[in-house]
């Protein structure tokens, strides 16, 4: 298992470490039973082969060929410049970008794919779109940074929002149709909904007084873009919006203004303040 864990990651030093292990085990082996006995020539047999195979085994997953929807990618912040970088999820794996190809370079992308595996001994990814090809190369990350925690300015600001929408429901349509709002929204949104104890835990929670949910970005998103939908749904297209952002008045300003800078440079800035 010390090999195939060198051989994924692709260090060679890894590597290098691990087969001289199983060249001394060999060799204990060979001290503890005589290969002129039959006993112990069968379980030295018996061990090179395992290793064997777990060393065929361990190569294959170096080379991943792969599609969008096999994958996550993510922008993180680079750690000592100001930009962001991509980054490909992949079966608990992490791969940053190394180059680009267009759709007439499939042998040059499939050629470079191979060189870095068989050569360079490196864990990468080749992804196939439509109008290009893609390498990556694995690289070790901080989970944390696929999955900020957005700040908490965010999180109050969401939550005022949901809680604002739903008062208007249920003050202009009615309970049934308040419940109604509640019990979509928590099956659309389900994973921000039960970090925060479903939503009746939402409309509990006073954002200004209590510790929020720890939501991450992703999060938000989610919640703000089902959240309008069912105001386009209760209420017809923008005659909400005015209505949910004023609940953002009792936020200190700045707090409002990181908040709304923050919606307006997302996608869903075209959504929630583009009328």
């Amino acid at each position: 298992m010390d090999l195939w864990r060198a051989e994924t990651t692709g260090d060679s030093a890894e590597i290098s470490r691990a087969h001289s292990g199983i060249a001394h085990e060999l060799k204990k082996i060979a001290v503890i039973f005589s290969v002129t006995d039959v006993l112990g020539t069968l379980a030295l047999l018996h061990y090179v082969c395992t290793n064997l195979l777990l060393c065929g085994l361990s190569r294959a997953p170096l080379m991943f060929l792969l599609t969008p929807a096999d994958v996550d990618i993510t922008n993180i912040q680079h750690p000592k410049q100001p930009k962001k970088i991509p980054i490909l999820s992949y079966q608990e794996r992490t791969f940053r970008l190394l180059n680009v190809f267009n759709a007439q370079q499939e042998e040059e992308a499939h050629a470079a794919w191979r060189d870095l595996t068989d050569n360079e001994g490196k864990a990468c990814v080749l992804l196939e779109e439509p109008h290009r090809f893609s390498l990556w190369r694995l690289v070790k990350i901080d989970k944390a940074l696929l999955n900020p925690v957005a700040p908490v300015a965010y999180t109050k600001a969401c939550m005022l929002m949901i809680q604002s929408l739903y008062g208007d429901v249920e003050q202009l349509l009615g309970a049934k149709q308040a419940k109604k709002f509640g019990e979509t929204l928590a099956i659309n949104a389900q994973k921000p909904m039960k970090e925060a104890g479903g939503f009746g835990g939402v409309l509990r929670i006073n954002p200004l007084a209590e510790a929020p949910p720890r939501w991450e970005e992703d999060d938000l998103s989610a919640l703000l873009l089902e959240l309008h939908r069912l105001g386009v749904k209760f209420f017809g297209r923008n005659q909400f919006i005015d209505r949910t952002l004023s609940a953002l008045d009792v936020l200190p300003r700045d707090d409002k203004t990181v908040f709304l800078t923050w919606l307006q440079a997302s996608l869903l800035g075209n959504l929630w303040l583009a009328q």
